[in-house]
């Protein structure tokens, strides 16, 4: 009986293994840092460092975003895709 079980935790343990390797971490690479914010010509703006590419864009938010974002918070931006 202790065979059985030895091989049977075997079994497990590997099954457990294969599963945790062979899943992918994915990226979502329209989300980054706000690096600053500022209000331009009426317009309420974030500079945003991606988190993939380091690339830097300027995202035109409304009001209520600006107002809930600070430097360093996370800003994803889903209608500009990846930058």
């Amino acid at each position: 009986m202790k065979i059985r079980d030895f091989i049977t935790g075997l079994f497990i343990m590997l099954f457990v293994g294969l599963m945790l390797t062979s899943c992918r971490k994915e990226e979502y690479c329209h989300c980054g840092e706000v690096r600053s914010y500022y209000i331009q010509d009426g317009q309420y703006l974030l500079v945003v460092k991606n988190e993939c590419t380091s690339n830097y864009d300027t995202f035109s938010v409304s009001r209520s975003v600006w107002m809930s974002k600070f430097e360093g918070d996370i800003y994803c931006s889903l209608t500009n895709g990846e930058w």
